[in-house]
């Protein structure tokens, strides 16, 4: 029993990290590369990367290959699939801008309040860009708030 739950979660957690940096990757590529942001992979993937979601699909993961039938196994397949189909440009900058783009920000600009389209933000820097100035600006963010 306990080497089934041991073989349960460490498949899971080694096969589960596969599609979701399929589907993190693709956003990367084609996301990024789109809008022209330069940032690393790696800390893009880890502050936005839902470890409640990677415990559970590991779980999901970890159960379908140590299951002896075929239909989780297949399923694992398809999902993996699909998640890779982010790398496909078109797809890969429509799911970017789903997850990370947001119109109709305000932020003050020179004591000015603007309105902003949010490109990218995470814990230390802000992607923006304006009507004004369609050029992507990069600011960087206070990690303590």
């Amino acid at each position: 029993m306990i080497n089934k739950i041991f073989s349960i979660i460490g498949f899971g957690v080694i096969f589960a990290i596969f599609p979701i940096c399929l589907f993190y990757g693709g956003i990367y590529t084609n996301y990024f590369t789109y809008y022209g942001i330069r940032e690393y992979f790696n800390s893009f993937f880890m502050q936005n990367l839902n470890l409640i979601f990677y415990g559970i699909f590991s779980l999901f993961t970890g159960f379908a290959f140590t299951a002896n039938g075929n239909f989780l196994k297949y399923l694992y397949l398809i999902f993996a699939l699909i998640l890779s189909l982010s790398f496909i440009p078109k797809v890969g900058v429509k799911v970017g801008e789903k997850i990370f783009l947001k119109e109709n920000a305000k932020m003050v600009i020179n004591g000015e309040t603007q309105r902003i389209r949010i490109i990218y933000k995470d814990k230390y820097k802000l992607y923006y860009n304006t009507k004004k100035e369609p050029k992507i600006i990069m600011v960087p963010l206070n990690a303590n708030r």
